[in-house]
């Protein structure tokens, strides 16, 4: 199973000979009015805001998943859950980007993720645990 999985999730995605590079987000909030004036009500939402998901991401093609997935804001397991993709779920494909190493469908410390969207939003999910579709 795991010969398949590397076989079919890192070399059918090779061939589409894409670099993918991560980003990371950044915010500044700033505070404004007088010193010691209570914050005005727009400074409370601004965190609200820096919490929202990630964007839809532009497809280059689409990947099905062979387990439940995580769908995280970044490339690693520390990252936000922002849902579960279920099994057998094809969802549009962005890319591979290296992220943070995880151990699950049957790899250990692997560091690939796919980049892909669901649910109205983009985020990134285990490449060990999806097939790109032809």
């Amino acid at each position: 199973m795991r010969q398949g999985i590397m076989r079919r999730g890192m070399a059918g995605r090779a061939g589409l000979g894409i670099t993918a590079v991560g980003a990371a987000l950044v915010f500044t909030l700033f505070s404004g009015g007088a010193a010691g004036a209570a914050p005005a009500p727009e400074a409370e939402a601004a965190p609200a805001a820096a919490a929202e998901a990630n964007p839809q991401c532009e497809a280059i093609g689409s990947v099905t998943t062979l387990a439940g997935v995580n769908l995280r804001r970044e490339p690693n397991t520390n990252a936000t859950i922002d849902g579960i993709i279920p099994q057998g779920v094809s969802v549009p494909w962005c890319g591979i980007v290296e992220g943070g190493p995880y151990s699950v469908c049957g790899v250990q410390g692997w560091t690939y993720w796919d980049h892909v969207n669901w649910n109205g939003q983009s985020g990134y999910v285990a490449g060990a645990c999806t097939t790109l579709d032809e």
